[in-house]
């Protein structure tokens, strides 16, 4: 019989297919759809010189048509949160392996109570484990309601 870490282990390695849909030298990004059909985009943007801004947003149907980003919680997924996470990890290495930025900033929101702060805490631990699989020096800035996380490429 499994244990719980190895079924998330196992969950986690079993990325949902996604698609680039923008490749340039200032823009990267990539879509996909979960089994229970709920799209999200992992967003990409460069700010400056070197520093790319990534956000992770599920995309909602607006009521007047067309679509919109939802900046608040992404973790609607119940039991697939996890592999919807293995996803957003496998975009966001294949990100970095295509443009090998020097400078990646991204931000856990934990407004509003609703277990963000336990995103945040997953987050932590995958910012740790990517920086040093790919040599990135990590910042922390953590304020009440997010926190950044900031990857330099180590010189």
């Amino acid at each position: 019989m499994k244990t719980f870490i190895q079924h998330l282990h196992e969950v986690g390695n079993r990325p949902y297919k996604f698609k680039k849909t923008a490749s340039s030298k200032r823009r990267w990004n990539a879509v996909f759809t979960t089994d229970e059909g709920a799209n999200y985009i992992f967003d990409a943007e460069l700010h400056g010189l070197a520093n790319w801004r990534v956000t992770f947003q599920l995309i909602k149907s607006h009521p007047r048509g067309g679509t919109q980003a939802d900046m608040g919680v992404t973790g609607t997924e119940g039991t697939n949160a996890v592999r919807v996470l293995g996803t957003v990890k496998e975009i966001f290495e294949k990100f970095v392996k295509e443009i090998n930025p020097d400078t990646v900033i991204f931000v856990a929101d934990k407004s509003d109570g609703s277990g963000r702060g336990s995103r945040a805490k997953l987050y932590n631990r995958f910012a740790k484990t990517f920086a040093k699989k790919y040599g990135y020096e990590l910042d922390n800035d953590e304020d009440g309601s997010q926190t950044e996380f900031a990857f330099y490429k180590e010189e």
